[in-house]
């Protein structure tokens, strides 16, 4: 389960260890001349960005007060408040810690016992700031995306991935990408759609061109279709089309991954009888994409992916990171080979990670939409 902790303990603990330290970063890092009197900001943790600040003689600024000038001078941002234990760093340039993490403060590689604003320093003394975690689950998710992002998703991202395209827009980590749309086939246009809606990119004239020949055929290809088609003229007519074709569905014996697709689709528009059917056969496949969509299904329903467990106390986020290789991919399921991380079964369990720590954020990122 997701652990929680009161604001008051929370702050207790960040004050207590509040703080981060690195070693001193390369000269070509830093971003100013090196005064003869001076302390230093070291931000992030890896490749730090470093801040020189000069200092008086009878320097009289806290060290609050001489790294929050030292920032506005470098147009870097600070959000700070101010808390009975202190002054509290809440974000600090590119550190921006997630839900189940802080900002720790080092002083010379020591973690300060006091405030920021409190504590004593002298000349050429080094502060460090880094994201730590104290919530193991955020650290997982964190890790896991993270390793994916350093390791595959340019690979996914060059062959066309629509859930890779999806979860980095998410993550705001898509940068001077373009994508030439292929209009061929009906899964073409909904590739399109959902890469360049997550591009920003008008998509208009590849969802008329879809809800010309949207079909139904197929219940997972019709969810995504159904998805591309939101915010177009001709959406209510194709989702009235698609709850009408889960008349065909079994609930009980058919795929597992199209009743999670339905869910991702339609939320509770879902028949009962199928939900019902849904959240029954959740482990019943441990192969990554369908635990993968049974996570983001589970997250459009509003429920917490944490709180669901099998008899042996594993939740569908510990049997997908278990599947994680160390290159950053997913095994399809506990029998594949280590080359089986490929394909489909990487970048779907990549989005639902995505879609999962964005909502448990406070973004509440639901998959594909617009």
């Amino acid at each position: 389960m997701k652990k929680r902790f009161s604001l008051g303990w929370l702050l207790f603990v960040l004050w207590a260890l509040s703080a981060c330290g690195h070693q001193a970063p390369p000269e070509d890092n830093f971003i100013n001349e090196t005064p003869a009197h001076h302390i230093t900001f070291a931000i992030g943790n890896k490749s730090p960005l470093v801040v020189v600040a000069p200092i008086a003689e009878d320097e009289t600024r806290n060290a609050f007060e001489i790294l929050e000038a030292a920032l506005l001078d470098a147009q870097i941002p600070l959000s700070a408040q101010t808390s009975e234990f202190g002054i509290f760093i809440e974000s600090l340039g590119h550190l921006n810690p997630p839900t189940g993490a802080y900002i720790m403060i080092r002083q010379n590689q020591v973690p300060i016992s006091v405030g920021l604003a409190d504590v004593l320093f002298e000349p050429s003394d080094v502060f460090s700031f880094e994201i730590e975690f104290w919530d193991a689950l955020a650290l997982a998710r964190y890790e896991s995306i993270e390793r994916f992002k350093a390791q595959e998703a340019e690979l996914f991202i060059n062959a066309g991935s629509y859930e890779v395209f999806s979860a980095m827009g998410a993550l705001d980590a898509l940068e001077s990408i373009t994508y030439t749309p292929l209009t061929e086939s009906e899964t073409d246009l909904i590739r399109s759609i959902l890469i360049l809606r997550s591009l920003g990119e008008d998509i208009s004239t590849l969802q008329d061109s879809l809800s010309e020949i949207y079909t139904t055929e197929f219940t997972f290809r019709a969810g995504l279709g159904l998805l591309a088609l939101r915010g177009h003229s001709a959406y209510q007519e194709a989702e009235e089309k698609f709850i009408a074709s889960l008349n065909d569905i079994n609930g009980t014996s058919g795929w597992i991954d199209d009743l999670s697709m339905a869910v991702i689709a339609l939320g509770h528009a879902v028949p009962t009888t199928l939900q019902e059917a849904f959240y029954d056969r959740l482990f019943e496949n441990l192969n990554a994409p369908s635990l993968a969509h049974a996570i983001m299904a589970l997250i459009v329903l509003g429920d917490d992916p944490y709180a669901y467990s099998d008899e042996s106390g594993m939740t569908l986020i510990d049997y997908l990171l278990a599947l994680q290789t160390v290159s950053g991919g997913f095994l399809y399921d506990f029998n594949s080979g280590i080359m089986d991380s490929r394909q489909f079964s990487s970048p779907q369990s990549f989005m639902a990670l995505v879609v999962l720590d964005r909502t448990l954020n406070g973004d509440a990122y639901l998959p594909y939409r617009p």
